[in-house]
């Protein structure tokens, strides 16, 4: 018992280390430079102007294409964060219902009242090709939890829009 003891200051040690490293990321910028990247990235407190294009549905190749850039601005925790939790099946339902019963898209009336952050922006780049200008918004669960009363949701939330979506 006395040898269990004497390890556990040692055990608790490893831990906070194992803990510390978890909430920092690295990733390397264009200069070849290493920079610490706290996750998650703050970001910039945004509104929306035009959530046409929400909801699309990503396949590899659009990660495997942008990947590079965006790990840049956010780190790799995020960038998994983003891949797992930005695709329209991964949303609460309340997210995903975007007309009322009448037929109107009444996406900008329910989503006005979240606190929406870009925390990146890139150039869709697909086989050499490119596309538009994306940015992604973090919708923190910690500070949207009760803007939607029906959704049944425990963690971020992640949209991916066109760069002119966005005020």
């Amino acid at each position: 018992m006395k040898k269990l003891m004497l390890c556990m200051p040692v055990i608790l040690l490893a831990f906070n280390s194992i803990a510390q490293k978890v909430n920092t990321v690295k990733s390397a910028t264009n200069n070849s430079k290493v920079v610490k990247k706290t996750f998650p990235v703050k970001g910039k407190l945004v509104t929306v102007n035009d959530w046409n294009g929400i909801g699309n549905l990503y396949m590899n190749n659009y990660w495997v294409s942008n990947k590079n850039t965006i790990i840049n601005q956010i780190g790799a925790a995020e960038f998994e964060m983003v891949k797992a939790n930005s695709d329209e099946n991964k949303w609460p339902n309340e997210f995903r219902e975007r007309f009322d019963e009448s037929g109107n898209d009444n996406t900008a009336e329910r989503f006005k009242n979240l606190k929406l952050y870009q925390i990146a922006a890139f150039t869709n780049t697909v086989n050499g090709r490119k596309f538009d200008d994306m940015i992604i918004l973090r919708v923190p669960f910690s500070e949207n939890k009760n803007a939607l009363p029906k959704s049944n949701w425990e963690s971020d939330v992640y949209f991916i829009l066109k760069a002119s979506s966005v005020l």
